[in-house]
């Protein structure tokens, strides 16, 4: 702008001052652009962006500063000085703002932000695998899993591989307390594999010998305690009751 004041100056001596400065207005508001840096660019795309997309995103700002001065240090030719255990935080971190990116084109092409999110969710795409989003905040925005409150020690019994997150039955007592049943659990699994069975139909009736309203199946569901999840598909909730007809007892 300041080379084009100058050549106003020089090729239109006779106008004024005022309206050459009209015009140098005019020139910046279409033409001109500020000289945002890389953090700067990435900061008005993130506050600009809907929450619940930053929060599928899941980029946090140490990650984004690792990557920011590992890409400073490549753009001046220097060692990105890198430690193993930091490649993937950087791979994975670029993915993400790849996938904010992404977000915004879709923005641009005239899709909402719910479209996205429901995209994502149903992708296969290479880039929201790498990006490594939040699955469970997703599943809660778009509804697609249930969500139940659990203790710690039953989220450490998915870390310690003591439960599987697939095909187990879990006892609900009066207060919502939750409890794995290794009883029930053997059960459906027997059930499954009972190559006699003449239906398929998921009845707790026909595997467990209760009744209908006593059991429900979660086809796909979250457990959570505070900000930790666990994910957990085809499970049985079984509400145990008092007196409790047909209901064994909750092995310990």
């Amino acid at each position: 702008m300041k080379k084009f004041r100058q050549n106003l100056m020089s090729e239109l001596p006779v106008i004024s001052a005022e309206e050459r400065e009209k015009v140098v207005e005019i020139a910046r508001k279409a033409f001109g652009s500020d000289d945002f840096s890389f953090e700067r660019k990435y900061k008005i795309a993130t506050l600009n962006a809907d929450d619940d997309i930053m929060k599928i995103i899941n980029l946090s700002d140490d990650d984004f500063t690792l990557t920011k001065k590992v890409r400073n240090k490549i753009a001046h030719g220097d060692d990105p000085g890198l430690k193993q255990e930091q490649f993937p935080v950087v791979m994975r971190a670029v993915s993400k703002i790849a996938l904010l990116l992404t977000y915004w084109s879709f923005l641009d092409f005239g899709f909402t932000t719910h479209e996205f999110i429901t995209y994502l969710e149903k992708t296969h795409s290479k880039l929201a695998r790498h990006a490594i989003i939040n699955k469970a905040y997703m599943a809660r925005v778009t509804g697609s899993a249930e969500f139940l409150p659990v203790t710690k020690e039953i989220l450490q019994l998915f870390q310690e591989k003591k439960v599987s997150g697939v095909y187990g039955c879990w006892v609900e007592d009066k207060a919502g307390k939750l409890t794995f049943s290794k009883y029930f659990t053997k059960k459906y699994r027997d059930w499954m594999h009972d190559s006699t069975k003449t239906s398929n139909r998921h009845d707790p009736e026909k595997i467990f010998g209760i009744c209908k309203d006593k059991a429900r199946l979660i086809g796909r569901g979250y457990f959570e305690c505070g900000d930790e999840y666990q994910e957990f598909h085809h499970s049985w909730i079984i509400r145990q009751t008092d007196p409790a007809p047909n209901m064994p007892p909750v092995p310990s």
